[in-house]
């Protein structure tokens, strides 16, 4: 007989939660994501976004300005070693717009080039990572200090002596120097090198580069490529060489060969990269590529 009780009992309690728990979902909708933390843009720029609005479906976009393309690729590899993944993307010459998983959130980041502004739009209950930000101290305002002030004593008035007034000189304006722009496959700083005597006349050399871009694999690039003697004096020409490579996001590989002229004359190696192809079509290019410098060693 208490046996028989206690099964209705346990019935009866089974009922209860599932009620409970039917009737909790119906008031709180959603519970997922309210304990991940997703990663923010203000650990990269050091400040606080610039607005913030909440959607009608519930959602949170923060929006920064002055976003430069150095933060945007410091933020992609920020959310790269956070532990994020790239569930899908568009990419054209204007905007860049991703979907990116961290644990069970999903955020969208999107990247205007024209106007330098970030968009990331969070999921409704999302815990975006605080980010202590350093709060300015203001300066106390001085107040000016009375000086007491004599009674000037009347001097005998005297005939001024006219002097020559001084034709002013027109200065230059200074015009701001525009932040050169830079490719996303770079050459590591410190990266190896590596030649070989192709013919008696010319050497091919491969170098270590790396794909900074989030996003897109590099189908090939250009390189910009000379030569100087143990001087310092140029002996060869800017030379501008196609290279067909694939390198993946954040990949690090070498280069396939360049080729140039005169290997016994050879001191230092110089080389660049101008410009960037991706798989997708879309393209990068510098006009003030960064030059990298090798010693043969012979």
């Amino acid at each position: 007989m208490k046996r028989q009780r206690f099964v209705c009992l346990l019935c009866v309690l089974i009922m209860a939660l599932s009620l409970t728990d039917s009737v909790a979902q119906g008031l709180f909708p959603s519970f997922s994501n309210i304990f991940t933390q997703l990663p923010s843009l203000s650990a990269i720029v050091k400040r606080r976004a610039d607005s913030e609005e909440k959607l009608a479906d519930g959602r949170r976009q923060v929006t920064y300005n002055n976003i430069t393309s150095q933060d945007f690729d410091s933020f992609s590899k920020y959310i790269a070693e956070y532990g994020c993944e790239m569930v899908d993307y568009s990419s054209d010459a204007l905007h860049f717009t991703a979907t990116i998983r961290y644990k069970d959130a999903e955020f969208v980041f999107d990247y205007d080039f024209n106007q330098y502004k970030a968009v990331i739009t969070y999921p409704t209950n999302a815990n975006e990572e605080k980010i202590e930000l350093a709060t300015p101290t203001p300066e106390p305002t001085r107040k000016p200090t009375a000086t007491p002030t004599k009674a000037p004593t009347k001097a005998p008035t005297k005939t001024p002596t006219r002097r020559p007034t001084a034709t002013p000189t027109k200065r230059a304006t200074a015009r701001p120097t525009a932040t050169p722009q830079r490719v996303s496959l770079i050459i590591p700083s410190g990266g190896w090198g590596t030649w070989q005597k192709v013919s008696s006349k010319r050497i091919g050399f491969k170098f270590e580069v790396k794909n900074m871009h989030p996003s897109k694999t590099v189908h090939d690039f250009d390189v910009i490529a000379y030569t100087c003697d143990e001087f310092g004096k140029q002996n060869s020409a800017k030379d501008v060489q196609n290279v067909e490579t694939k390198i993946r996001p954040y990949e690090k590989l070498y280069s396939g060969l360049i080729y140039l002229p005169n290997p016994s004359q050879i001191y230092t190696l110089h080389v660049a990269i101008r410009g960037v192809r991706y798989t997708d079509g879309s393209t990068e290019y510098t006009s003030d590529p960064e030059f990298f410098t090798w010693t043969l060693k012979k």
